[in-house]
């Protein structure tokens, strides 16, 4: 079980530009709950920490993608409101 976290988080890692490590993860962790409303179990600088940016970096592109009409956010639950799009993104 720990490798394949430690395996999925450096793909993550591995990926070009913020808005797309964020998708990715929140595309994961919907397909994962099976739901596009869920909780992560992290604060906003532990994710920052687990995506590897800075917490300002993470908020303010957040902020960007809930004015982009993307998502919905209040400290660690999140509402993907168009799934399909993110899913776009991220590839």
């Amino acid at each position: 079980g720990k490798y394949f976290a430690l395996d999925a988080r450096i793909d993550l890692l591995l990926t070009n530009g913020l808005r797309r490590r964020i998708t990715t993860y929140l595309l994961a962790e919907a397909a994962r709950r099976g739901q596009t409303q869920f909780t992560i179990p992290y604060t906003r600088a532990a994710l920052a920490a687990y995506l590897g940016c800075e917490r300002s970096a993470l908020s303010r592109e957040l902020s960007r993608m809930a004015k982009d009409g993307l998502l919905q956010t209040n400290r660690s639950h999140f509402v993907l409101l168009q799934p399909q799009n993110l899913q776009q993104l991220s590839e």
